[in-house]
């Protein structure tokens, strides 16, 4: 990033003096101050970012205080913003106690996510499944690094990696309330990278990401049309291998509980009843939120949600847009066709839209910056309504 002089610790100096005041307040359990200081957090990234052009001859040493910035926050527990956090305690308890998900208890994701909380909750300490989802999110920004170092000025990368690392939302979703999206992006991102050079080993990865978190599913049809369209041996492998992982992951419980199975690929558990802007919108439609209604009003929305892809698919293969330009899309949409809308899901497109905009800088910041207003505006709306 771009400090001289005497503001070459300019952002560092003032997101830890910030963070170090949110992790104070988050203890006491004052929502509308920690939101507050959150926001302080925002505009103070925004500026800085705005402002940034070159970047920094003291590189790693800020990479070193941003690491540590985003692993602070893991040292507690914090149900401020989120309180999924007690959720995966909940469910890894049942596990531990015996019981076999969707059978004996509803739970609102696929196995994956679900039994990755067990060996944490045999550790003794949830603190430690937080630094793993946060470990997940400065892989992808690695990963990234990487992958874009080869393409791009070095500078410019050097640039992106600062501004991911220290990006707000990032912060507030997995460092202090430890969602576990970025285990399914990592698994994603990993799947794009060998889809050239290792397909099926890319195919396993996607299946990963799917058994984990349901949204990469959308994601199978622009990577057939992308990368194995003119290999048929290849696209049958492909999915061959795709199917089988999934088969034998998920078949187990369709067995033993398709219903609640089905439920929770629907987001209709006790967990997550359908509250996305879309479904939201039918209700209104339909005259109100109603059990009478639930079944049709999902119906239809995710018949218009298909239609939408499919719509997003052919633009996409007529026009010949990158893989990178299509999940970016597809994922920012993706959040409010859903049956729930949460903030965290946002940050689904991030890793996608950043690889293919940052060809132009001044784009890349903009969407950073709409990224993150929309993002805040989430957790403000509530309260202007209060």
């Amino acid at each position: 990033m771009a400090f001289k002089g005497d503001k070459h610790f300019a952002l560092v100096s003032s997101t830890l003096l910030l963070l170090i005041c949110l992790l104070q307040v988050l203890h006491t359990g004052e929502t509308i101050e920690a939101l507050a200081l959150y926001m302080l957090m925002v505009a103070v990234y925004a500026i800085f970012l705005l402002k940034v052009k070159e970047c920094s001859n003291m590189f790693l040493l800020i990479v070193f205080i941003g690491v540590l910035y985003r692993l602070l926050p893991c040292l507690a527990v914090s149900t401020t913003f989120s309180n999924d956090i007690v959720q995966y305690r909940y469910l890894g308890n049942e596990i531990l106690n015996g019981q076999v998900p969707y059978r004996d208890f509803p739970a609102p994701y696929p196995p994956l996510s679900i039994y990755i909380i067990v060996p944490f909750l045999m550790a003794g300490d949830l603190r430690l499944m937080k630094l793993f989802f946060v470990a997940c999110d400065l892989l992808i920004i690695f990963l990234m690094y990487n992958l874009l170092k080869s393409k791009f000025p070095l500078e410019r990368v050097k640039i992106l990696s600062l501004a991911l690392l220290f990006f707000p939302a990032s912060l507030l979703e997995y460092s202090i309330s430890g969602h576990n999206d970025s285990f399914t992006l990592l698994l994603l991102l990993i799947s794009i990278i060998f889809l050239r050079s290792r397909p099926a080993l890319s195919s396993i990865f996607l299946s990963l990401s799917i058994c984990s978190k349901i949204f990469p599913v959308v994601a199978i049809p622009f990577i057939l049309m992308h990368f194995l369209s003119d290999n048929k041996r290849t696209v049958s492998r492909f999915l061959l291998t795709l199917i089988s992982v999934l088969g034998m992951i998920s078949l187990p419980f369709i067995v033993l509980s398709s219903n609640a199975y089905l439920e929770m690929l629907l987001g209709i558990t006790r967990f997550s009843v359908p509250y996305g802007f879309f479904q939201m919108f039918l209700f209104m439609l339909f005259g109100g939120a109603s059990e009478l209604i639930l079944v049709p009003v999902l119906i239809v929305s995710f018949s218009i949600s298909i239609v939408i892809f499919l719509l997003i698919f052919i633009f996409s293969y007529l026009h010949a847009w990158s893989l990178e330009k299509s999940l970016g899309i597809v994922f920012a949409l993706l959040p409010f066709l859903l049956p729930q809308f949460q903030p965290w899901y946002l940050l689904w497109a991030l890793p996608f839209v950043i690889l293919y905009l940052l060809k132009n800088w001044k784009l890349t910041e903009t969407y950073l910056l709409l990224l993150l207003f929309i993002h805040a505006s989430c957790y403000l709306i509530p309260y202007a309504f209060v």
